[in-house]
């Protein structure tokens, strides 16, 4: 439940502004696989020498809309503080190759750093339903609209908080920007994290928080049009980790009264 500001929690208006520079970075190798170049499609992108002005004025924002102050407060019982992490994701239009193209490189720079650290030398596993993904626009999967912003600033819960979870953080505080990430967003996010060493290389061991490894409830995208599979059984998209070694861009029945991870202070 949502309860008081944890004593020993650094507070949001601190502790997100340092997650900048590794946000920058998972940016960079996004916006650089996505598109290739910085023009495309006549959208132009941030450099990311750009993004700390353009998140200057996204702090300001977050600090007066309630963003910061819901980040402080929020607690769940057995869990403790809840922590979020900083993504910035590029709006522009990505298919369901391109969405593949990420998961693969982001799954190989893991095997890398697997084998870097000693860790198990098996390579990472992507579980990925091509045939529903391929069934989405670019502009769903990015949730890209023209005339939005060229980045997205977004904040994610690091915890596990089960199938009901996110809607815990923002009862009584729906007047707080959110909405339902993107495929783009959940994949940008799963780069900020692994920039920022919050994904782990050995498995669920004392030092690497268990709540990134196994990320298994991960995001329903449930704003996004159903679409029948290979059975005729009609599923959405569900983006998720599992364990250490997995990467998984799946599908599922998703009723519209299922519970999913928001992104907070959407902008």
């Amino acid at each position: 439940m949502i309860g008081e500001p944890g004593s020993h929690r650094i507070p949001s208006i601190e502790a997100i502004p340092a997650q900048l520079e590794v946000a920058t970075r998972a940016y960079a190798e996004v916006a650089s696989q996505v598109t290739g170049r910085r023009l495309f499609g006549g959208i132009k992108l941030p450099k990311p020498e750009q993004l700390g002005d353009l998140f200057r004025q996204q702090h300001v924002r977050w600090q007066g809309d309630g963003t910061y102050a819901l980040m402080d407060s929020a607690t769940l019982e057995g869990q403790g503080n809840v922590e979020y992490t900083l993504f910035v994701a590029p709006n522009i239009p990505t298919d369901s190759r391109k969405i593949r193209g990420l998961t693969e490189k982001l799954a190989d720079n893991l095997y890398k750093k697997r084998v870097q650290t000693g860790g198990l030398s098996t390579p990472t596993f992507i579980g990925m339903n091509d045939p529903l993904y391929a069934q989405y626009e670019a502009d769903e999967l990015a949730g890209y609209k023209k005339g939005d912003a060229p980045v997205r600033f977004g904040l994610i819960s690091d915890s596990l908080l089960g199938f009901s979870g996110d809607d815990l953080l923002i009862r009584g505080h729906e007047d707080v920007p959110h909405h339902i990430p993107s495929v783009l967003e959940a994949v940008t996010l799963w780069y900020a994290r692994f920039a920022g060493d919050k994904l782990g290389t050995d498995g669920l061991s004392d030092d690497v928080p268990v709540r990134l490894n196994g990320d298994f409830k991960g995001i329903h995208h449930k704003n996004l049009p159903l679409k029948p599979d290979t059975s005729g059984t009609l599923i959405r998209p569900w983006t998720y980790l599992f364990g250490y070694d997995q990467l998984r861009l799946e599908g599922f029945g998703i009723k519209e009264r299922s519970s999913t991870r928001y992104v907070i202070g959407s902008q």
